[in-house]
């Protein structure tokens, strides 16, 4: 589980309590007639920090209208601070490009303007940008500029901003002793400054060190500590953050319940995107996604784990965020190797190698780890060189620089070295994992022409069983079966069968799919025939009852709960009478141009929380009504514009509309709506939808 802040907008020099930036009260000023600078500073508090965190839309409408209005009256002042709080609502909805370009203007004209507070608020959130795009080197570059103005001027009120930073991207190259170092000293500063938000920010990030350190228990109670006080100021972004870490947190907690840690990750994940739901900031929501995804295959819930994956991965590529392609290429890849699809598995594991290899460079870490002690000693040559009289402080200089071009000379000869080191290890690391990577080619795709061989076979075996239409048609020259299985073999069948004047037809889904779930329903049937053939039961309700029974004495050991959710419809050829038991699923009846509404039993057939009896039922009939009965795989497809289930209840307009058509024509109606509706997405589970005309 990767361990990332997804805000980073305290950075942003953001967090202050603005009592007097009331969104009623700014827009009654706007509605006077006030001077243009009275007009600028009005569009300036509305675009942060009124709208910052609610209305990305009109954060940004503002603050266009803020930078304007400060070029057309040629107000250098104000439109330095247009063009950084602009700047800061295009990070927020992960706009780099934009938000680098409004930073850049606002540090230009600071420096002309000689402002240079103004000028480290700017490079400071220069930082911020290029650390959301994992571009470290840069970062740390305007990092150290800004802190040392700050530092020069002694400004506690940013400061805090800067160390907190400082801690950020130490933590970020796993300089632990120096993040916690610098998370102290923006604590001490908000702790002086009485600012909650700032002390929020401060522990959880201070939580975050002590995760990586693996002290769950300290870090826990940080997290918990961040909670309450971003919750006592509503700071709904700090909130979001936190709940994303605690999740990440409980995610890799593996001293107690481990299934139950899972689901209470889950449960933070899904707090955080109702969150990120009121802002539209992609860089946010896809580390939420790729973390979701990450759970989801802790708990072996891959379909879950690739539809989050890829979700992340879409937004991730928008927000251009390589570290989150990193980390959900390798979820992915991981999730289709549990699933067998191993040529997918290997595709994902190449991303996550070539995009791991670009992200976190060793040399990059080098250079931000040198370029931050650097500036450390700067530091203390600077404070030394105070405490000497002048004449002592000239000499020092020209020793200085006489030594500065020795070290440089030595410098760049060592880094010649290490940097052919490195690069020649590379370049062999490279060549020995393209070769490994080819080897576990060929042999995954020598397992896997053995594994689909088998399960080939194994269809044929099935589908001998299955097909079973001839006899349908005695019954009913007028129907159709839409069969279609998720993998090669199915945990959904049909099943049909005739004994003197009664007529049996069952539409089911055994738990799971492929392989497991072909097993299943082919013991499934296997009981079913046992109850009429051996045993001589007549009654759907009864049948069921029986094979629940066999199900529970052979299989659902150890809290198992195999069996299968389904309907069995019994017809009397006589009297034409017709009877059913339905479990879970129920048949779907259409008279007249209506849909008529069944009976079902919640319970499926085999062990679960229900252990009554199956209630029989009577279908109501008229000739030329269509009966249908199927499955959960059509309706629980995922697919359309949104990538959303299909769901039952278009479904049953779907059946509803096309009733009256040719039978065939029905059948060819779902195929292509089901095939157009998934797309390119992958089919979830088996679907199986079966079409009576009485």
């Amino acid at each position: 589980m990767k361990i990332r802040l997804l805000t980073i907008l305290l950075l942003l020099f953001i967090i202050r309590i603005h009592a007097d930036n009331n969104p009623d009260s700014l827009y009654r000023l706007l509605s006077q007639k006030i001077h243009d600078t009275t007009r600028i500073n009005v569009y300036n508090e509305l675009c942060w920090p009124v709208y910052a965190y609610s209305n990305t839309d009109s954060s940004l409408k503002y603050g266009n209208l803020a930078v304007n209005l400060s070029i057309k009256n040629h107000d250098t002042l104000k439109l330095i601070v247009a063009y950084r709080r602009l700047g800061i609502a295009f990070t927020n909805i992960a706009e780099h490009k934009k938000a680098l370009d409004c930073q850049q203007k606002s540090y230009d004209l600071a420096k002309i303007k000689g402002l240079k507070k103004a000028m480290a608020s700017a490079l400071n959130n220069l930082s911020v940008v290029y650390l959301n795009i994992s571009d470290f080197k840069t970062a740390i570059d305007y990092s150290i500029q800004s802190q040392k103005i700050q530092e020069e001027l002694r400004d506690s009120s940013t400061l805090f901003n800067t160390y907190y930073n400082t801690g950020l991207l130490y933590k970020s190259i796993n300089e632990l002793d120096n993040a916690k170092r610098y998370y102290y000293k923006a604590y001490a500063i908000s702790e002086k400054k009485k600012n909650r938000n700032e002390k929020a920010f401060a522990v959880s990030g201070l939580a975050n060190v002590l995760k990586k350190e693996k002290k769950l228990d300290s870090a826990y109670f940080c997290f918990f500590k961040a909670e309450q006080l971003f919750k006592s100021e509503n700071h709904l972004q700090g909130l979001e953050e936190v709940y994303v870490n605690i999740g990440s947190l409980y995610s890799e907690d593996k001293r107690n319940d481990y299934t139950a840690n899972q689901k209470r990750a889950l449960g933070y994940y899904s707090m955080a995107l109702k969150i990120n739901s009121q802002f539209s900031n992609k860089l946010t929501k896809s580390n939420i996604l790729g973390n979701i995804a990450s759970t989801f295959n802790n708990l072996h819930n891959t379909d879950s784990a690739i539809i989050y994956a890829h979700k992340a991965i879409d937004l991730a590529k928008e927000a251009d965020d390589k570290a989150e392609i990193v980390f959900s290429s390798k979820v992915l890849s991981d999730a289709y190797f549990e699933k067998g699809n191993f040529p997918l598995s290997i595709k994902y594991l190449q991303l996550h190698i070539l995009m791991k290899d670009s992200v976190y460079n060793y040399e990059k870490e080098k250079e931000i780890s040198q370029k931050q002690m650097l500036f450390e000693f700067e530091k203390k040559t600077i404070a030394d060189s105070l405490k000497v009289s002048e004449e002592k402080k000239i000499t020092q200089e020209k020793l200085k620089q006489e030594a500065t071009i020795r070290y440089s000379l030595f410098f760049f000869i060592l880094l010649l070295v290490i940097f052919s080191f490195i690069m020649f290890n590379r370049f062999k690391i490279i060549k020995n994992q393209k070769q490994i990577i080819e080897l576990q080619k060929s042999k995954v795709d020598e397992k896997q022409k053995e594994i689909v061989d088998s399960i080939n076979y194994a269809k044929r075996i099935q589908s001998t069983i299955l097909d079973n239409q001839i006899v349908m048609k005695e019954i009913f020259a007028d129907s159709f079966i839409f069969f279609k299985p998720k993998d090669i073999v199915s945990g959904d069948f049909y099943w049909t069968h005739r004994k003197s004047n009664y007529y049996y037809l069952g539409v089911c889904d055994s738990t799971g799919h492929g392989v497991p779930g072909a097993f299943m329903s082919l013991l499934n049937i296997g009981f079913l025939n046992e109850a009429i053939n051996d045993n001589g039961i007549e009654k759907p309700n009864e049948i069921f009852n029986y094979v629940r029974k066999r199900l529970i004495t052979s299989v659902s050991k150890e809290e198992q709960k195999d069996g299968f959710d389904g309907i069995l419809i019994c017809i009397n050829t006589i009297t034409r009478e017709i009877t059913y038991s339905a479990a879970n699923n129920k048949p779907v009846l259409i008279s007249k141009s209506q849909i008529i509404e069944q009976q079902v039993d919640k319970m499926p057939v085999g062990k679960g929380e229900r252990q009554e009896s199956f209630n029989l039922y009577h279908l109501s009939s008229k000739p030329g009504d269509m009966i249908y009965l199927y499955t959960d795989g059509y309706a629980d497809q995922f697919g359309g514009p949104k990538g959303k289930k299909f769901k039952y209840k278009p479904l049953n307009d779907l059946l509803l509309s096309i009733h009256s058509n040719d039978i065939s024509v029905q059948k060819e109606i779902l195929m292509q709506t089901f095939e157009e509706w998934k797309g390119n997405l992958e089919q979830v589970d088996d679907v199986c939808v079966v079409g009576i005309k009485l």
